[in-house]
């Protein structure tokens, strides 16, 4: 049997300021190279902040929000947001990476190896 690939294994990149005293925390944000590309991700899921912060950016409010994604709660919002505030660049370069990557399309990547 294969050796699990511990290069995909997530890590918790961020605790809520509210959950921090928590034995377990209600929510997190999460990496792991392997999932959505690597980028801060809600906890146990493939929902990447960026899309969330982006939704809201468009006029989707919270409960629209927790509709959409049943599988997300209000903690996940909550810990979505405070790690947006804390990571505006991060986060916003994403976006914009995203946003590129629909103009260009497949074009982006013709000169990968």
């Amino acid at each position: 049997m294969a050796e699990p690939d511990i290069r995909n294994e997530p890590y918790v990149v961020y605790i809520p300021t509210a959950e921090r005293n928590s034995p377990s925390p209600a929510s997190w944000i999460a990496k792991a190279p392997g999932v959505c590309g690597g980028e801060a991700r809600i906890r146990r899921t493939r929902i990447p902040v960026w899309a969330l912060v982006e939704w809201r950016r468009l006029g989707l409010t919270d409960a629209a929000l927790l509709e959409n994604y049943p599988s997300l709660t209000p903690a996940d919002l909550a810990a979505a947001w405070e790690y947006h505030e804390r990571n505006v660049a991060e986060i916003d370069d994403v976006i914009a990476r995203q946003e590129l990557a629909m103009r260009v399309g497949p074009a982006l990547f013709d000169n990968e190896p």
